[in-house]
């Protein structure tokens, strides 16, 4: 049976961009998991088990940030977190937008699923 699409973005999605979103502001912004956490709108724990993958695909977290596509968006709304204009709910909302309604799947989840296999990495179940 197919997965309805909701079930997907709550499941897969949204853990996945709050990952992207948090292994930024840690690594490029100096942001402790503290501050992190408090930017992204969650609990310390959960940017922790963002980190360590207990929430996230590694293998997708890695191939987001590595995708000049992906990472530009993923850092560019991680800027405007920082910058104090935009709060996180939004910037999830927006991205979430522009991924599940991308036609051409240039930035859709379906992209990174293709490049995992193109790369010899076995998905998840």
């Amino acid at each position: 049976m197919k997965r309805p699409p909701c079930e997907v973005i709550v499941k897969e999605l949204m853990p996945l961009l709050r990952a992207c979103l948090a292994r930024i502001l840690i690594n490029d912004y100096g942001y402790s998991i503290y501050q992190a956490s408090k930017l992204l709108g969650v609990t310390p724990a959960a940017i922790s088990n963002y980190l360590t993958a207990k929430r996230a695909d590694e293998r997708l977290v890695k191939a987001v940030l590595e995708d000049e596509k992906f990472s530009k968006l993923m850092r560019s709304y991680a800027e405007s977190l920082v910058n104090r204009e935009m709060e996180a709910g939004d910037v999830l909302c927006i991205l979430c937008r522009k991924i599940t309604s991308d036609k051409k799947y240039e930035l859709g989840f379906k992209t990174l699923h293709e490049r995992l296999k193109n790369n010899g990495i076995k998905e998840a179940t």
